[in-house]
């Protein structure tokens, strides 16, 4: 059961990280980068429940997203 929650986990980041991308895009319309920002910020509050990951911002940065 470890494994599948490190992989949600894994999975929601890279989700969250893409998003924050898509927020910053100025070519998409304001809005699909809105609901692009709403899911980080909703990510980012939900982090310390999901085992204490980097958000996904800083998960972006260290992965040279």
């Amino acid at each position: 059961m470890e494994w599948k929650n490190e992989m949600e986990v894994m999975v929601l980041t890279d989700l969250a990280a893409i998003c924050n991308k898509l927020a910053d895009n100025s070519e998409l319309p304001e809005y699909l980068r809105e609901r692009a920002r709403e899911f980080v910020e909703e990510f980012d509050s939900l982090v310390s429940f999901l085992g204490g990951k980097d958000t996904a911002i800083e998960h972006a940065r260290a992965n040279n997203c």
